[in-house]
């Protein structure tokens, strides 16, 4: 805390609905300011920007929760099945770009 602190970070927590909720105001107003900001210093447009930072951490918590429940799956049962549907995941998560 005291390091972000002395680097003028702020840390702002953010909750995610993991099935369809969406983003919730706080979480788009966050994305609005690190939008801006990144825009003044890109030179892009920061409506654009503050989407595609929304898509990449929605797409980053479907991937993620697809690999959780995976994992769940080859603990309960193991399997060849099961072990090639996370190795295609993990081929997936590399081969996208986030």
């Amino acid at each position: 805390a005291r390091a972000c602190h002395d680097a003028d970070i702020t840390f702002i927590p953010m909750v995610v609905e993991a099935h369809g909720g969406g983003w919730g105001s706080e979480s788009l107003r966050a994305f609005a300011v690190l939008a801006r900001r990144s825009a003044e210093a890109q030179g892009e447009d920061a409506a654009v920007l503050a989407d595609r930072m929304a898509q990449r951490h929605s797409v980053s918590l479907h991937r993620e929760n697809a690999r959780a429940i995976l994992h769940r799956l080859q603990q309960q049962r193991p399997g060849a099945t099961v072990a090639r549907l996370i190795a295609a995941t993990a081929v997936g998560a590399a081969a996208a770009p986030v």
